[in-house]
């Protein structure tokens, strides 16, 4: 029997021994405040401050984040918990009230953004006499680019070269063990500081380098690269000062933060350890989110042409990639309205709806139950998490994953329900002008939705 052949045997199970009384604080205070909370999540069109540092498709905003965490009744030590944790949204509200957070991400771009936001702004008053130091040392080093340094094809050579010189002072000066050896910042997740300014870094570099858009925005390239501006230290000392203006002008951390590289499916915590958990899954629409973050992960020297990338993808949930091999049928443990969408998706008329599609969209079912089943299992009884998903359409059917992810989490026993939604003007779908042969859809929401345990 398949690991996801366990979980849905789990989650039947679950769902016939636990009853789905709802807990009398947690969720009943969320519940009541819920008309109250601004339920549009998104970061708005243009981001300012920290939320600029890494504008993240499928995220929250901050003032959501903090909104949710002080309406929930968390006692003092309480711990949160963000499964898919982005740009750090969640570990960086949290810490900035008081609450112990745990954030995990499947992408190292992710891991290192979430970290940068937890550093502390006594650091980042220091931050730019560090940048100035390290570049003036920067300066004397010599540097030979690799003419297969994955960061080619994006920047021009000399900004190759100085980007590697300043990326290895940073990490031998801010994140070296203490034996002396420089780690490597794919492997461990990196101190706050060394975080904030590779960061920084990568920003100043990504200002710089050569890329090519699509209409999808979560789609990059890389453009012609032109021996354009590349004077990367100067522009990372102006980076440096601007974020370090962003962090001093918010509150210090007043807990512990806890970042790192982890797949949701598979969260290595101990069981009942969380109390609570905020976090936005990957929606059901076939965003590259490991695409999307070509150019960092190829400062990160992970090309787009290395097994790792090609892994990273596969093991995405919501990725568009699907395994090999002819598609599996769905089992009859999974929940009804999950086996209705896919049974609508594999008899839709439409070319290559039996194979990959309806491969793509079992996938993302098989990947959420799997995780879901691990984040019932973290859970302290009388915890909850609260899910910002959104519906989406394949074609002219519609996929709607908020009433989904209530009945996937009443099958493993937690009681859930739609705290309220809003409806969307603005989707991705809107850049296909091919969607509208199937009409006007207004079914677009995006939706708050808490499953207590």
């Amino acid at each position: 029997m398949g690991r996801m052949d366990l979980a849905a045997d789990r989650l039947t199970l679950a769902g016939k021994r636990t009853s789905l009384k709802r807990n009398p604080t947690l969720v009943s205070a969320l519940e009541s405040i819920a008309a109250e909370l601004r339920l549009d999540a998104k970061r708005p069109p243009k981001s300012a401050g920290i939320d600029s540092w890494y504008p993240y498709y499928a995220g929250f905003s901050t003032k959501f984040a903090f909104d949710v965490l002080r309406a929930a009744p968390l006692k003092p030590g309480a711990r949160v918990l963000d499964p898919w944790n982005g740009s750090g949204t969640t570990t960086y509200a949290a810490s900035r009230i008081g609450l112990n957070s745990i954030g995990f991400d499947i992408n190292p771009v992710a891991n290192l953004v979430a970290q940068a936001k937890v550093v502390h702004p006594d650091d980042a008053t220091k931050g730019t006499d560090i940048a100035y130091r390290i570049a003036t040392e920067a300066k004397l080093c010599a540097y030979e680019p690799r003419g297969d340094d994955p960061l080619a094809p994006w920047l021009a050579p000399r900004a190759v070269a100085s980007y590697r010189i300043l990326e290895r002072l940073i990490l031998s000066k801010l994140a070296s063990t203490s034996g002396g050896r420089v780690v490597r910042s794919t492997a461990v997740t990196l101190p706050p500081r060394a975080s904030f300014m590779l960061l920084a870094l990568m920003r100043a570099a990504r200002a710089i380098a050569s890329l090519k858009t699509t209409t999808n925005p979560t789609w990059i390239r890389p453009g012609i690269n032109a021996d354009g501006d590349t004077r990367l230290a100067e522009g990372w000392i102006a980076m440096v000062e601007r974020m370090c203006a962003d962090i001093r002008s918010s509150d210090p951390p007043l807990s512990r933060t806890r970042t790192g590289l982890r797949d949701a499916r598979n969260l290595k915590l101990g069981d009942s350890s969380v109390d609570f958990v905020l976090t936005s899954p990957p929606y059901c629409t076939r965003i590259d989110y490991v695409v999307n973050t070509s150019f960092e992960l190829a400062a990160l020297s992970i090309a787009v042409t290395d097994t790792r990338f090609h892994s990273l993808r596969m093991r995405t949930m919501g990725s568009p990639i699907v395994p090999k091999g002819p598609p599996e049928p769905v089992p009859a443990t999974w929940p009804l309205g999950v086996r209705k969408v896919l049974e609508l998706v594999k008899s839709h008329p439409s070319r290559d709806s039996r194979s990959y599609y309806y491969k793509t969209y079992r996938t993302y079912f098989a990947h959420c139950m799997k995780a879901l089943c691990e984040l019932q299992r973290v859970l302290k009884p009388g915890g909850a998490a609260v899910l910002v998903v959104q519906s989406s359409y394949y074609k002219d059917v519609c996929i709607d994953l908020p009433e989904l992810y209530v009945e996937i989490g009443r099958g493993l026993g937690l009681y859930g329900r739609v705290l309220s939604e809003v409806r969307l003007t603005r989707y991705l779908a809107q850049i296909n002008s091919k969607s509208a042969r199937y009409g006007e859809k207004d079914g677009y929401r995006e939706a708050v939705v808490i499953l207590g345990k």
